[in-house]
């Protein structure tokens, strides 16, 4: 298994059965191969896996429906197709800057990508945690977005569905989250209140100087 320490391998465990089935129906793996891998930590929309494959080693993302939060958050799982769509623009844009995509299982909402060790690869957001927080890789941050931008903005209208995807649905719907109904109506109205105190205080503060004006 390339790319996965001794001690991973001891650690891996067999994958749920929508990983195995979506990397088996975009040719990533065997019919017959036996898949292990193990959860990756982080994130509340999706389950994240390292999956070892007798090719190698690659990683792979599936969007939840419920999200794993207190509130009955449900979202779309296609979002996972156009996160598909942007990694492929983003690779193509500044290559290096995004995994590459190997596949993205539409129906079971499955993306898989290049495997980035964890030895070689440092998270960013931990090291800004710990008060590590160097301009020069926020500059080699923006200069990179800077280009995908750009790259896209010379070509609207046009994020091309991924040439390894298979699937059997085709929705069409976007990526939207859904909020409860009585946390929408709740942030609507102290978002009315918001507005409607200042223009009392305005209306008093009119009032009073019209009056020291009349004395």
């Amino acid at each position: 298994m390339a790319g996965v320490s001794t001690r991973a391998a001891i650690d891996a465990v067999a994958v749920p059965a929508e990983f195995a089935q979506a990397l088996r129906e975009l040719g990533l793996a065997g019919t017959g191969e036996r898949l292990v891998g193990a959860p990756l930590a982080g994130g509340v929309s999706s389950d994240i896996w390292r999956i070892d494959t007798a090719r190698g080693t690659v990683c792979a993302k599936r969007a939840l429906a419920k999200l794993r939060v207190a509130a009955d958050w449900r979202a779309p799982i296609d979002r996972n197709r156009y996160e598909a769509r942007w990694l492929e623009v983003a690779h193509e844009a500044s290559p290096g800057a995004a995994p590459r995509v190997l596949g993205q299982h539409e129906r079971l909402g499955v993306l898989v990508m290049t495997w980035l060790a964890p030895g070689e690869h440092r998270l960013w957001k931990e090291l800004l945690r710990r008060g590590d927080a160097e301009p020069a890789i926020a500059r080699a941050v923006g200069a990179t977005l800077g280009r995908i931008h750009a790259y896209s903005a010379a070509r609207p209208g046009s994020p091309r569905a991924s040439t390894a995807t298979r699937s059997s649905s085709t929705s069409g719907s976007s990526p939207t989250c859904s909020r409860p109904r009585a946390a929408i109506r709740s942030s609507r109205q102290r978002s009315s209140s918001w507005w409607r105190r200042p223009r009392r205080r305005n209306a008093r503060s009119s009032t009073a100087t019209s009056a020291r004006r009349t004395s």
